[in-house]
């Protein structure tokens, strides 16, 4: 590698470099504090589909085996609790037979408003959940 593009890939920051497919620091706060507030407590196991649709705001915890299928934007407000078994899945796949079998998918934003307190949630495709609610499945 030139001495000129080592000198423009330290002129990078670590998303940009993670951005373009060059060698960054997975570990680097920028990639972490514009998607999660502080803190925040995730029990393993954890499962997502991509991580980077994925954004939680201030004072969360997620208790064992959450699962985000993070297909579209998560949005999780501030101070919200999950219990076990929590699984966001915006992801979804057409209703008629002739269009699913050709094996397209759909995905939809969910957003969580702050304040909540949940377990074994499933909201669906495109649910917004407002703040202070409380749900017990």
């Amino acid at each position: 590698m030139s001495e000129k593009n080592n000198l423009n890939e330290n002129m990078l920051s670590e998303k940009e470099k993670a951005l373009a497919g060059l060698p960054y620091s997975g570990f680097s706060e920028e990639l972490i504090n514009d998607r999660v507030g502080k803190d925040v407590e995730i029990e393993p196991p954890f499962y997502c589909d991509y991580g980077y649709n994925i954004h939680i705001g201030d004072n969360f915890f997620c208790n064992f085996n959450c699962t985000i299928l993070d297909c579209n934007k998560v949005e999780i407000g501030d101070r919200v609790l999950f219990g076990p078994n929590v699984s966001l899945y915006p992801v979804s796949h057409p209703i008629q037979p002739e269009e699913r079998v050709n094996g397209p998918e759909l995905a939809f934003p969910i957003k969580i408003g702050n304040d909540w307190k949940k377990t074994l949630l499933f909201p669906t495709p495109h649910e917004i959940l407002n703040n202070n609610d409380y749900f017990r499945y």
